[in-house]
């Protein structure tokens, strides 16, 4: 291993890629990870940095060869884990991404959300940043190794809304972890979609060599042979029961990223998500109304086409090209919405 990541050579320094019809491109900032979560393959080698002028040169050397440029994923496992190096590179990628109007991704880890100043320097409506949660269940995070305490995570969310309200920010969730059971996942993703806050939920995958792979067979989790190594089974939950949670939480996706597609129907589903009387009620209206949608005839076939593309790609939007749904589409869910409101008034009243 070389003394410097600087050292390694750059694929787009060194030309490799010819970037004039690329519309999305990776920035490496930094390999491996410093924290110790035993479901994680990257933190099998140490976390280590690219420097400053690495990532400068390599961001002016896209900028000046990709002019179809929409989206970039900096690979990072915590922007703010290194203070001095993200107080510099956030400022670099929000000037580039506010002028040339792309969007730029990048992680989190939610303790690192107590970082005031770093928070302020993402307050950018073209960053879209995921913060890791895994589950809000105490048990469960310190398996994981993570911080074991709801109310300091809610906390640092609540930070993070405060001081870079503009940011575009999801909270990301593993399924099937060990020791988790179905009530213990629906709450998390009812927590994390109460939040009004983008949510993206990620499989459990346990890939072989990792901590957690050497201790499956005593926790009682199955996992796929073959890439991508999915959980199939857990402690909790067998492998019906997961089959049946991963198409819950698809369709609860589907309502989430058709609702997110119009500010105006986003907002009425957490009004009416409020009024409600029931456990979840987030959870349970986001169902609700994938079910609707899929069942009425002119928005049926905006729901398989989602699906197929879950299936096909893993990619949770309608047009995983574009990540938005066509003006006909948009029409049709409007309408049904109104059509779901008025079913859902008229059963309440009875």
């Amino acid at each position: 291993m070389p003394e410097s990541l600087d050292k390694l050579p750059s694929p787009y320094l060194s030309g490799v890629f010819d970037l004039r019809s690329a519309a999305s491109v990776e920035l490496v900032m930094s390999r491996g990870c410093a924290n110790k979560c035993s479901y994680c393959a990257i933190n099998e080698s140490p976390l280590r940095y690219f420097s400053y002028n690495r990532i400068k040169k390599e961001l002016e050397y896209v900028l000046a060869r990709a002019p179809r440029l929409r989206s970039m994923l900096v690979t990072v496992a915590d922007m703010y884990e290194n203070d001095a190096l993200a107080a510099r590179v956030l400022p670099l990628l929000r000037r580039a991404a506010e002028r040339r109007r792309f969007r730029v991704f990048f992680y989190v880890n939610v303790a690192s959300l107590r970082k005031d100043a770093l928070l302020r320097l993402s307050d950018s409506p073209w960053f879209d940043v995921e913060v890791g949660i895994q589950s809000i269940r105490p048990d469960i995070l310190r398996l994981c190794r993570r911080i074991p305490d709801p109310a300091v995570i809610k906390a640092n969310i609540e930070n993070f809304k405060a001081l870079a309200p503009s940011a575009n920010k999801a909270l990301g969730l593993i399924s099937f972890l060990p020791g988790d059971d179905e009530q213990g996942y629906f709450d998390s993703l009812e927590w994390a979609i109460s939040t009004g806050l983008g949510v993206a939920v990620n499989h459990l995958r346990v890939i072989p060599g990792t901590e957690l792979h050497r201790k499956c067979a005593a926790m009682g989790v199955k996992v796929s042979p073959e890439y991508p190594y999915f959980v199939t089974r857990t402690d909790k939950l067998g492998p019906a029961a997961v089959r049946r949670l991963s198409a819950l939480t698809g369709e609860v996706f589907f309502a989430l990223r058709a609702l997110a597609a119009d500010p105006g129907l986003k907002k009425d589903f957490f009004r009416s998500a409020a009024s409600l009387k029931t456990v979840r009620p987030h959870l349970f209206l986001a169902g609700a109304l994938a079910g609707w949608w899929a069942r009425r005839p002119a928005t049926a076939p905006v729901v398989e086409i989602y699906r197929r593309n879950v299936l096909a790609t893993g990619s949770l939007d309608r047009n995983p090209e574009t990540g938005s749904f066509s003006p006909g589409d948009l029409r049709a869910l409007r309408a049904e919405y109104a059509r779901f409101k008025e079913f859902m008034g008229r059963r309440t009243a009875a």
